[in-house]
């Protein structure tokens, strides 16, 4: 049987901005203390900070957005959501082997800018079928992926047979070589035998 207790815990209480100064409490609630980024990672060998050396930096948002904020890709999740849902619109197991598209794939999407009578409705039964059929391809190259060891083997032991038996013909055709080149070698001894028999008894 296990016996549980409690025992306190250290927890950082507080965050300060190395930049700023600002300082932030975890008493706070949904404020300042939620929003500090804290770098902490330990350097490597070809690291310029030296290797194994410890590097540290807590940034509150302000100066994050102020010496970063050039630099920062800032997106919300509708924009993730549509950038995925461009994403699915664009696979293809056909064409991308079970890979997302990738960048390269972007300019075969349909353009956004394109008057509304000319982009496809979804509720349209054409687009419906679009999408069952791609469904149907996703499961089928999941089935695919599925069974893609069993098949590789079958497809392995169907080579190493083939292979097998090409070998074997390739020998059975040197070892016919072999006897049709003695066959002939004997008969041409057979007749150089015969025909010095055949000079020897002219000359008596």
């Amino acid at each position: 049987m296990q016996i549980k207790d409690v025992r306190p815990e250290s927890f950082v209480k507080q965050i300060r901005c190395d930049r700023c100064g600002r300082l932030a409490d975890v008493s706070e609630g949904e404020g300042e203390y939620q929003e500090f980024v804290s770098i902490d990672l330990k350097a490597g060998y070809a690291s310029i900070f030296g290797d194994g050396r410890d590097v540290q930096l807590d940034l509150c948002q302000h100066c994050l957005k102020t010496a970063l904020g050039a630099w920062l890709r800032v997106s919300d999740a509708d924009d993730r959501r549509r950038q995925l849902e461009d994403r699915l619109m664009q696979f293809d197991p056909d064409k991308h082997g079970g890979e997302f598209p990738t960048v390269a794939d972007f300019p075969l999407r349909e353009p956004n800018n394109l008057p509304p009578q000319d982009r496809r409705s979804l509720n349209s039964p054409l687009e419906h079928r679009r999408r069952l059929a791609q469904m149907r391809r996703i499961r089928r190259h999941g089935m695919h992926l599925f069974f893609m060891p069993t098949t590789r083997s079958f497809r392995d032991n169907r080579q190493q047979q083939q292979r097998s038996a090409c070998l074997d013909r390739a020998r059975q055709r040197r070892q016919a070589e072999f006897v049709r080149r003695r066959q002939a070698s004997d008969e041409q001894s057979v007749d150089s035998s015969s025909s010095t028999g055949a000079s020897h008894h002219s000359e008596e």
